[in-house]
């Protein structure tokens, strides 16, 4: 079921098996939202242009033109395919993290097929670790260090890092390595 555009929703995953029995997550461009971004961010450079003289201590022209570039990025999935594979080789040794296996032979500006990834979601897990007392908290910690650690060597060592850090981009596993499973902003 596809459910009507929100801003979080410029995409749809859906579970699916290949031919090989070989499960994977299928993301899809939803039908439209081209036109509905391309509103959406019309409007905002309509907003900013009016607020320039009145917020003055932002570069609402700035903000605007990159946010423009990087919504239009996050909409072709053959680009988010290519940040995954990179991210994936340069994070190839780290065995604290699950990265997508793209499928590259099933790729399309519209549509991205990789492997399929069972894990928890970062704020369940969380929560759980909460639950938990002191065992918890120390699997609540050894998780942030891993993230730090994870996104220092990202920004500070490659220049090449996971823009979009909201919880819905990353999967806990069972045994506490962190799945990034997003590359549309990078």
């Amino acid at each position: 079921t596809l459910f009507p555009y929100t801003p979080l929703f410029r995409s749809q995953v859906y579970r699916a098996t290949l031919a090989n029995g070989r499960p994977v997550a299928v993301k899809i461009l939803r039908p439209g939202i081209e036109d509905v971004v391309k509103v959406d961010l019309a409007a905002l450079r309509a907003i900013s242009i009016m607020l320039r003289k009145t917020i003055t201590q932002l570069d609402l022209k700035t903000i605007s033109v990159e946010l423009n570039r990087s919504v239009r990025r996050e909409l072709n999935f053959k680009r988010e395919a290519s940040n995954a594979m990179k991210f994936a080789e340069l994070f190839a040794k780290d065995e604290r993290l699950v990265l997508p296996v793209i499928e590259s032979r099933l790729r399309s500006r519209r549509v991205m097929v990789m492997n399929y990834i069972e894990g928890m979601r970062l704020t369940e897990y969380l929560d759980k670790c909460g639950e938990d007392g002191p065992e918890g908290a120390q699997r609540r910690d050894a998780l942030m260090k891993l993230m730090i650690d994870h996104f220092c060597e990202a920004i500070l060592k490659h220049g090449f890092f996971q823009a979009d850090p909201h919880p819905g981009n990353f999967l806990v596993m069972e045994d506490g390595r962190l799945a990034i499973i997003d590359f549309g902003s990078m």
